[in-house]
C-alpha cells in the first residue's frame, strides 16, 4: 500500500501489522503490535529499535504514554470510512506529548489528508485504489483554516 510521509510518497513501507494470533519475532523488525497485545510483548520490546503500536477507538490512550520514548510509530486504525475517532485519538496523543511518527491506517481517502495532518498525523497509508500522484496536492487545496489545530494552535480570528 502506498505511504505518504511528511507529504512525500514513500517507495516502500517496512511496517508490518502483527496479526492477532501471530507471535512477535524480534528478527522481523518494523512490526506494529496491537495495543491490546502490548503487555504480552512488553519484555520482548525492551531492546527493540523499530516497533510500533496499532491503536483503535477502544484503546486506553493513558496506557501508551510510558512507551512514547521507545516506540518508533503509533498507527491509528480507521476501520471504516465513517469512523472519525482516529482524528480525536491523534489530537489526544499529540496533546499528551507524543512527537514521533503518527500514522493513519485503514480506510483513508484523499479528501481527509489535510485534516489528518491538522490533527497531528505525519504519515498515512492509503488503500491502493485511493492513491494517485495528486494525493500530495490534497494537503494544500484548502488554503485557509479558521479553527486552531495541531499544526496551527491559534484560530485565525484570535
Amino acid at each position: 500500500m502506498p505511504v505518504l510521509s511528511n507529504r512525500q510518497i514513500q517507495s516502500e513501507d517496512p511496517w508490518v501489522i502483527l496479526e492477532q494470533d501471530a507471535e512477535f519475532n524480534a528478527d522481523r523488525g518494523y512490526q506494529l503490535i496491537s495495543a491490546a497485545n502490548l503487555e504480552q510483548y512488553a519484555d520482548d520490546l525492551s531492546d527493540q529499535q523499530h516497533w510500533g503500536i496499532l491503536v483503535d477507538g477502544e484503546t486506553d490512550l493513558a496506557l501508551l504514554a510510558r512507551y512514547f520514548d521507545s516506540v518508533s510509530v503509533i498507527a491509528v486504525d480507521f476501520p471504516v470510512l465513517r469512523d472519525g475517532r482516529g482524528f480525536s485519538i491523534a489530537r489526544l496523543l499529540r496533546a499528551a506529548g507524543y512527537r514521533r511518527e503518527l500514522r493513519a491506517v485503514g480506510h483513508i481517502t484523499r479528501d481527509k489528508l489535510a485534516f489528518l495532518e491538522r490533527c497531528g498525523f505525519n504519515s498515512v497509508t492509503l488503500l491502493e485504489h485511493e492513491f494517485d500522484d495528486s494525493c500530495t496536492r490534497a494537503y494544500t487545496e484548502i488554503s485557509v483554516n479558521y479553527q486552531g489545530c495541531e499544526d496551527t494552535p491559534r484560530a485565525i480570528y484570535s
